[in-house]
Parts: structure tokens; sequence; C-alpha cells
């Protein structure tokens, strides 16, 4: 079975205009750990398209620089050149505006493992990067009201600002779904083996109640 695709969105603070900060080893939100040392980057480099939001058929550029540095995956990203498109010219001034400052890593994973003690989430220790997305991250709330003083047209605000939204919504649905059979695995062990007074079964539990508070977590804006 081929391996899926997984992606992470992130956003940091140590990004510069175009310089951005890809990935790091920090948690994320599934409290989920990328080993920057674990990043496999060659056939990426091959062809770094930089692309918006995942589409495809939306290219905005390319990817340069693509490195570990300082603990991070860095890339710069070089817009395709204004004028080549009116939609391009908007993104321009979407990230000068500092409207667009988030990207999103496609990776295929090659090894990992689960964390252990009271954080269930996973540690990706090696991982070959397949795509990376410019992206946004509705973290602004005048976001949207900025865009429409800078004159962006309808339909670039509807793939920034609304596309991005229901991807997120799907990709909750479907860390939701991933949950929940874990949590049935769970539940399965502990009805046909768990005891009372046992270490493993005060394991298990608490495992599944981790898995289901992440699941609840899901739905925290």
């Amino acid at each position: 079975m081929a391996a899926k695709t997984v992606f992470k969105t992130f956003a940091s603070e140590k990004t510069k205009g175009l310089d951005f900060v890809l990935s790091d080893a920090t948690p994320d939100r599934y409290d989920d750990i990328i080993m920057s040392e674990g990043w496999e980057l060659d056939n990426f480099k091959k062809n770094p398209i930089a692309l918006f939001g995942h589409s495809g058929s939306f290219p905005i550029g390319k990817w340069k620089n693509i490195k570990i540095k300082d603990g991070a995956l860095h890339g710069t990203l070089e817009l395709a050149p204004v004028g080549t498109s009116d939609r391009i010219d908007e993104i321009h001034k979407l990230v000068d505006a500092d409207i667009l400052r988030a990207v999103s890593v496609g990776f295929t994973p090659l090894e990992y493992k689960e964390r252990k003690g009271d954080t269930y989430g996973m540690v990706y220790t090696k991982q070959e990067l397949v795509e990376c997305s410019l992206v946004a991250v509705p973290a602004n709330p005048n976001a949207l009201m900025v865009a429409k003083q800078l004159s962006i047209s309808f339909a670039t605000r509807s793939l920034v600002f609304d596309k991005p939204e229901i991807i997120a919504v799907r990709s909750r649905v479907q860390q939701y779904e991933s949950l929940q059979t874990e949590i049935d695995a769970e539940n399965k062990w502990i009805d046909q083996n768990g005891k009372i007074n046992d270490p493993e079964t005060d394991e298990r539990i608490k495992k599944r109640d981790a898995l289901e508070k992440k699941q609840s977590d899901l739905w925290t804006f």
C-alpha cells in the first residue's frame, strides 16, 4: 500500500519576508512532532514548485534554499513575477500585507513512532518532503477586511479565505475518524482484558482518555 501524504500547517515568528520556516520539531496542535534532522529533500529539490493551498492547478512560484538550519526546515519563496497574472499580483499584495505568512508541508512518513508518556501524538523521525504550499491561516480577524481594502478580487478572496477553511474542516473530520478507530481499539482491549489495579489497564485507560481529548480539541477553533 502506498504511504499516505501527511499535511502540516506551520506559522513561525521567525519567518521574515519570503524566508520561511517550513517546519520545526515543536509539537503541533495534535501533539505530533516532526524531527528536523529526518527530512529527505533530494527529490523535492529537483522540482521545488510552490503551490497555494495544495492546489496543483495554482502554482505561485518555487522554493529556493531548502535546508535544515538551527533545528528547523527553512526555504525561500520565490513568487512568480508581478505581471504573470492578476491572481499572482494579488498574492504578492497579500504577502506584502503580511496576510499570507503560513506554509503547509506535505510529506510521506518513512519512519515514525508514538510519543511516550501522557501525550499520545506521533514522532516522525524520517520523512520525505513532497510538496510545500503557501496557505492562509485565519489568525488575523481583520485579514478579510484588509484584503478588500487592497482591492483583492472576489475570486481570489474566495480561494484564499474559503477554500483553506473547507480543507481544514475535511482534515479535522479525517483526524476525528482516525482517532475514533484508535479509541474503539482501546475500549475493546479494556472490555476484553481490563483488570482492576492493573498497570497495563490503567495505561490503556489513560491513553483512551487522551485520545478522546484530542478528538474533542479538533473542534476548538
